[in-house]
């Protein structure tokens, strides 16, 4: 197979419920299984290893937001809502409205441009303060009432040029989707520029049925 999509998908809170949802930026391939993810997380920085350490909700004042590729961070892949094992068959969790289609049938080098600029608003957004492995990001509000995870995937959205969409059958409460933790003038130099082309060729997908949550 050689399309790939681009999805809006849902690890729902609590798991197996319709209550609240963290939105999951899921890349698929052509037999409709997540292979990469972007997800904005709560980090606290380990004192052991001295690099950061996610957690399910941040509400320590130190708590940062930042966001995360599982190209690089396999660890940070979640379960996604609808799916099997948490990372297949997410062509059905769409046909049943339980996530969202974004874009469609791209071959590896559109697929390579948006990566790009998701990589890009991921930087940036992680650069927001100091820290290890890029930065600090920012503030985490306490317990996700404000700028949170979800507002990094419509920032990240916003920065690929591609709209929100609706999910049909979502979760009742999505905290922060539609706020932006890049304002204008970061989204549109992002869509100006000529960015390098992410790496787009896959072979696995996250690990099967991947959660931090248990790690943590």
């Amino acid at each position: 197979m050689s399309k790939w999509m681009i999805i809006a998908a849902e690890h729902r809170l609590p798991r197996g419920t319709a209550f609240a949802a963290h939105r999951v930026l899921a890349v698929a391939d052509g037999y409709g299984r997540c292979v990469r993810q972007f997800n904005g997380l709560a980090s606290s920085l380990d004192p052991d290893s001295g690099d950061w350490r996610c957690k399910p909700i941040g509400f320590l004042p130190s708590d940062r937001l930042r966001v995360y590729d599982t190209a690089e961070h396999p660890y940070t892949a979640l379960s996604i809502h609808g799916a099997v094992k948490g990372v297949s068959g997410l062509l059905d969790v769409v046909r049943r409205g339980e996530a969202a289609m974004i874009a469609d049938r791209l071959d590896a080098s559109d697929l390579a441009l948006y990566l790009s600029a998701a990589r890009e608003a991921m930087k940036r957004i992680n650069a927001g303060s100091p820290g290890p492995s890029g930065g600090g990001g920012l503030p985490y509000p306490f317990l996700g009432l404000g700028p949170n995870s979800n507002s990094a995937f419509s920032t990240l959205l916003a920065a690929m040029g591609l709209s929100l969409p609706q999910i049909a059958r979502g979760a009742w409460l999505v905290p922060g989707l539609g706020r932006r933790l890049l304002d204008d003038l970061h989204i549109r130099d992002i869509s100006d520029c000529d960015l390098p082309r992410a790496e787009s060729g896959f072979e696995k997908p996250p690990v099967s049925g991947a959660d931090m949550f248990p790690r943590i």
